[in-house]
């Protein structure tokens, strides 16, 4: 964020205030004489109007009421409505009609109102009285009990007011306390922070990404609050959170391998990075007519993969911008290509469709149905290490205004890794086909890449020697190299097949996680336990047969070459390093080592269906340097699931994990000899050895781990053999939280303007109190319970009322959804609040009811003070009641869905939904107010037409507390100077002497005038919005 200079700000400020105070000085120097003859002239204002207009905008000779300019009057915030020989004026300021009639005395057309003037009074001892220049009116003398204990009783209604004062105001400033939690975040979800609320969401979330399959359509209700999802303590310690390093290529190759992903994203991805998609292309055109594969045997091979769309370039070309794409490879593209195919009709046919379609793309499912057509089902690209598939994971939260608020899971852009690629050698993408083809050097310059042509790049020569000429690979091989290509065939034509994870293996996997948190949370005891077992442990086991066999190892991995001859090693002592995603090759020795961590081994134990009989010895065998330690976590482990597995139950699913794993054919490899510095030979086992089943504790710990995306497995198929391998373990990423996700733009608003209400009706309340003791007790009390309902208006102005009023039907239409401490675990709970607490919001709610009362009130008129208070308490009792026994509730859905930002480069991820805040709730809210308001006064009509009339006089004297007889309802004042809400809900019969309506202080100040006596007349001073 920018420094604030505060120097500049003072600056600022203080020639604002000096420009203010030339212009006052400027015009009391310069234009005195036109002040004194505007202020002499005080029979030409408009005394309809009040503040600014009544200041610029001059009467013309002979009005005496409104300005005859009706644009004036919109300016002065009056519409006039005429009919006939009547007008009336809407005042906007004060929310009132103001019928007129015309001035006979003057011109036609001039109108004045028909309302009285208005008096301030205070408590007087029948002296001097007050005059109107205009009316000569004798004012009533007010005066006090002589008694004491009369005036006690006389102060008792005063008292009264000020006390329903102070505990309106104590009210709406414990709101302000309660609801500052829940306005700390736009989200409106109380005690939401990014370092424990967040932090656990989404640790928890990125824990099930991997566990789950990605199909927007069919959303999983997620059940946040239930008791297996749970944290341990340690893991919100940080403020970060750990992730796979390479989970993108999970995503794309096993979520988001369809015709439509694979459509949407090629027509995003650059035509530049194009070419550096990973796929051997196999066909030029999708019905096949023209080859690519770079050999004979790989050409035999892509009759297997004509399902895939990525093995026919027809699918990249017709999705890109054409004109971006032979910007950047058209001459390669023309050489490599083009050239072939414009030597006869077909191939120019298609590539003038193939141009219009680039041109012009097709809509998209029509597209998808194009590729359908030909019997393609999917786009799945091959693994690679040479780039970084990034990822961009998030889970959403609509609060209750139905807005929603994206959080991050995991955010990792996708980068391009050359240096320390190793993959290459395997296929090193059309990219790199195109370069050796500008390339004079390269030995394929200016050749063709379709098979057919008498052109043909590798007609006498394959990509291995072209490679060879690149420096890619150097001749001769050494003999681990050799070894690779005697068991898969020549560099350059082996496919990399990304293998996803089986969904057996998921389903037991999840099941069995699940478990483990869900005996976390119902037992003390065993969370105990569970933080008992030794944690971070990295271990080097080793298959029993290689053990046995006490052969030397050279490495691991088909990508690196074999180490130096002195660097070689037993393999009793440990493998030698897997192929890796981010591991580079090196010619000394490099363990492959296993991290074990609680979660690891206590799902590859169950795996491995472990009991504390197992046989313990001979499982840590496997790593004899580890001996001791093995023993020990393997005790604590088992002692652990012992507890809470039920094996009968779990058997089967596991079974069938097993077998899914034991078709996949999984192996660990290593490049082996005898004797040291002798031909090498590519030894290989099952992961899942069945005449080794001692091992399975390490093998269920390595597929746990690519389950969890920290592995791959991948097929390297070869013209003479395959592999199918599991990777080293990807090292992993640390995310911090991006504090600046959590807005509070809004919330701050709203609180602030929630302290701005709060403080204004304090000072208001105030100053009421001040002229009540100034006035000695003489006041309207009734007047003064319209504290909120007219002083709110007067002083405050409806909008700021109105969002007050939102806040608190906010937090009703919000769940409450803590992070807490339970027995060592972190944990979600719902609850309510408390019944104080709903019935204070539920009031605050009756905000909206006093807007809605004022803003009806120019249609309901009288009848507003006779229904107002009871429409408040219904409104408040119905929203309590709907608060505290159908309060609102969290809803969370998991609704993966995920779209191909740019093919093989970047994903992008929506992992879930959390309904905190209910708009339906809002609205339901708004309805009851709003219906209410309209129940309340159809009923007072009806009442009062069929009833009112007929109650006996003593009951209706009673009920009234006047001796007057039972009138149509009628305001008996109607004065310029009172607002809307003053004119029909304060009490004025008692104040009305001879047709002049005299106001008591107090109640003028929540009326929005402020008065000052000085020797006896009353100045007053009029608060306008």
């Amino acid at each position: 964020m920018p420094n604030c200079d505060l120097q500049r700000v003072l600056l600022l400020v203080g020639l604002q205030i000096l420009s203010v105070g030339v212009a006052i000085l400027g015009a009391v120097f310069f234009q005195a004489g036109d002040i004194q003859t505007n202020r002499s002239s005080d029979n030409n204002k408009f005394y309809i109007l009040s503040g600014i207009p009544s200041v610029f905008l001059k009467s013309k000779k002979g009005t005496d009421a409104i300005p005859n300019d009706p644009f004036a009057c919109l300016i002065a915030g009056l519409i006039p409505i005429r009919s006939f020989n009547k007008a009336w004026l809407f005042d906007l300021n004060r929310w009132i009609v103001v019928r007129l009639c015309c001035d006979t005395a003057k011109s036609f057309g001039n109108y004045m109102p028909l309302h009285s003037n208005i008096f301030c009074i205070k408590q007087t001892t029948g002296k001097t009285l007050t005059t109107s220049e205009k009316h000569q009116v004798q004012v009533a003398t007010i005066r006090q009990p002589l008694t004491w204990w009369k005036r006690i009783m006389f102060a008792l209604p005063a008292i009264a007011s000020i006390i329903y004062m102070i505990i309106s105001m104590e009210s709406s400033s414990y709101y302000l306390k309660v609801s500052s939690l829940s306005l700390s975040n736009d989200l409106v979800w109380a005690n939401f922070t990014m370092q424990t609320t967040h932090l656990f969401i989404a640790m928890w979330l990125n824990l099930q990404f991997p566990l789950m399959e990605i199909d927007a359509n069919s959303p999983e209700q997620l059940v946040l609050d239930a008791p297996e999802v749970n944290l341990l303590h340690e893991q919100l310690d940080s403020s970060t959170m750990v992730l796979p390093g390479n989970r993108g290529i999970h995503v794309q190759n096993y979520q988001l391998p369809s015709v439509k992903a694979g459509i949407i994203g090629l027509r995003n991805t650059p035509a530049s990075s194009i070419p550096w998609i990973m796929t051997p292309y196999c066909f030029v055109d999708f019905n096949q007519t023209w080859l690519l594969a770079n050999s004979r045997k790989r050409q035999i091979r892509c009759k297997n993969y004509t399902l895939n769309g990525a093995v026919y370039m027809e699918s990249v070309v017709r999705n890109i911008v054409w004109s971006d794409w032979m910007q950047c490879c058209g001459d390669a593209f023309t050489t490599g290509i083009s050239t072939e195919l414009l030597k006869t009709n077909s191939g120019s046919k298609w590539l003038n469709q193939t141009i219009t379609a680039a041109s012009t793309w097709l809509e998209l499912n029509n597209e998808v149905n194009y590729w359908n057509s030909f019997g393609i089902t999917g786009f799945k690209l091959q693994w690679q290490n040479y780039k970084t598939i990034g990822l961009i994971n998030t889970y959403s939260v609509k609060n209750a205004y139905e807005s929603s608020y994206s959080f991050t899971l995991e955010a990792l852009n996708g980068s391009y890794r050359f240096a320390s690629q190793t993959s290459f050698k395997m296929y090193w993408s059309l990219a790199n086909d195109f370069a050796q083809l500008m390339h004079n050097g390269s030995g394929i310059a200016g050749k063709s890449l379709i098979s057919t042509s008498s052109n043909y790049a590798f007609l006498n020569q394959s990509l291995q020697s072209t490679m060879i000429l690149n420096a890619t690979l150097i001749a001769p091989l050494n003999i681990g190299f050799d070894a690779v290509e005697n068991a898969l065939g020549p560099f350059g034509s082996i496919d990399s097949h990304f293998i996803s994870v089986p969904a057996p293996v998921q389903t037991v996997v999840r099941s069995v996680l699940t478990t483990l948190h869900t005996a976390l949370s119902s037992n003390r005891t065993y969370t105990d336990m569970y933080k008992n077992i030794s944690i971070s442990l990295d271990v080097w086991p080793v298959p029993m047969p290689w053990i046995e066999a006490n052969f030397y190892t050279y490495g691991g991995s088909p990508l690196c070459d074999s180490i130096f001859d002195s660097a070689a090693v037993g393999v009793a002592e440990g493998l030698l390093s897997l192929f890796s995603f981010d591991l580079g090759c090196d010619k000394t020795s490099f363990y492959s080592h296993l991290h074990l961590n609680r979660e690891t081994l206590v799902v590859a134990s169950t795996l491995a269906q472990l009991t504390p009989s197992s046989n313990f010895t001979q499982i840590c065998n496997h790593d004899p340097l580890d001996f001791t330690v093995c023993l020990e976590f393997l005790d604590e482990t088992t002692a652990f699931t012992s507890l809470w597995i039920d094996y009968t139950t779990l058997s089967p699913v596991i079974k069938q994990a097993q077998l899914a794993i034991e078709q996949l054919n999984i192996e660990l490899i290593q490049y082996a000899t005898s004797v040291v510095a002798t031909p090498l030979t590519i030894q290989s086992l099952p992961l899942l050895n069945p005449n080794d089943t001692t091992f399975d504790l390490y093998a269920w710990a390595m597929i746990y781990e690519w389950v969890i995306n920290h592995r791959d497995v991948v097929h390297f198929v070869g013209d003479e053999g395959s592999f199918m391998l599991i990777s080293e373990r990807t090292a992993p990423i640390t995310q911090g939280i991006y504090l600046s996700e959590l807005s509070s733009t809004l919330t701050t608003y709203a609180r602030s303007s929630n302290i701005f209400v709060t403080s204004v009706m304090m000072c208001v309340a105030f100053v009421v109190t001040v002229y009540i003791g100034v006035a000695h007790c003489v006041i309207e009390r009734k007047n003064i319970f319209k504290l909120n309902r007219v002083g709110a208006f007067s002083w405050v102005g409806r909008p700021l009322v109105l969002v007050r009023s939102i806040t608190a039907m906010c937090l009703l239409s919000t769940a409450q959804l803590d992070v807490v401490s339970i027995d060592g675990l972190f944990m979600l709970q719902s609850s309510s609040e408390v019944w104080y607490n709903i019935i204070l919001a539920a009031g605050e709610v009756t905000w909206l009811v006093e807007v809605v009362n004022d803003v009806a009130m120019v249609l309901t008129r009288e009848y507003t003070a006779y229904y107002a208070t009871a429409n408040s308490l219904l409104v408040w009792l119905i929203t309590a009641l709907l608060s505290f026994f159908i309060p609102a509730k969290y809803g969370a859905e998991r609704n993966y869905s995920c779209y191909v930002a740019q093919v093989d480069y970047q994903i992008v991820c929506h992992s879930a939904t959390i309904i905190i805040g209910h708009w339906n709730r809002m609205v339901l809210l708004i309805l009851i107010t709003v219906g209410c308001n309209v129940i309340c006064y159809l009923f007072t009509r009806l009442w009062m037409k069929h009833n009112w009339e007929s109650l006996p006089d003593q009951i209706y004297r009673w009920f009234t507390g006047t001796q007057a007889a039972k009138p149509i309802p009628n305001v008996p004042v109607r004065s310029l100077l009172l607002s809307g809400g003053a004119t029909y809900l304060f009490s004025h019969s008692k104040w009305v002497d001879g047709n002049v309506y005299f106001l008591d202080r107090a109640s003028a100040v929540i009326n929005g005038i402020l008065t000052v006596r000085r020797n006896n007349p009353s100045l007053c001073h009029q608060n306008t919005h």
